[in-house]
């Protein structure tokens, strides 16, 4: 696995012992963040806007998305109440009758409050409607629910950055919330 000099795991990586030459990554990457070395196509993680374009593309599973699943177990067993918010598109992970039993299992597992990023979602919406009715110099803004999107006008259009709405991502205001 490529590791970058700064000593943090990238949201998304190469598993090198995958990359076979092929290069489609390269291709799809939005933002040119893919770079070369040694034979091996890595994620050049100042330059990515974590998509996750690489991710889906590559035919070989070698582009992959840090895993915080020790950091969670962490969590759970310090004794602390915590809280998880899933993404309401976890039902089309878990179709049918499945979807229905993942808060109980997430109880299960130790999760002490369980809740859908939609109430999050909802409160940005709201939020973004007042900013945007209030000062219909706002009416053309770009909004940040998405934080590629966000990520995407940090690095490569700076000049832009006034005009996201001022206000956080979904995940961010339903974590607030919790």
């Amino acid at each position: 696995m490529f590791q970058p000099d700064n000593g943090h795991q990238p949201i998304v990586y190469t598993l090198t012992a995958n990359c076979r030459d092929c290069y489609r990554c390269v291709r799809v990457c939005p933002v040119k963040a893919i770079r070369i070395q040694d034979g091996q196509a890595y994620v050049d993680d100042a330059r990515c806007i974590q998509c996750g374009t690489c991710v889906r593309e590559c035919p070989q599973h070698a582009k992959t998305i840090r895993s915080d699943t020790e950091r969670v177990r962490d969590l759970l067993g310090s004794g602390a109440r915590v809280a998880v918010s899933i993404a309401p598109s976890f039902a089309t992970v878990f179709p049918g009758w499945k979807s229905t039993r993942i808060p109980a299992a997430l109880r299960r597992l130790g999760f002490g409050y369980v809740a859908e990023t939609a109430e999050g979602a909802r409160t940005v919406a709201q939020a973004t409607a007042a900013i945007v009715t209030a000062d219909p110099e706002h009416a053309g803004c770009i909004g940040g629910a998405c934080p590629a999107v966000v990520h995407y006008i940090e690095k490569y259009h700076p000049e832009l950055v006034d005009q996201i709405v001022p206000v956080v991502s979904p995940m961010i205001a339903h974590a607030r919330m919790l």
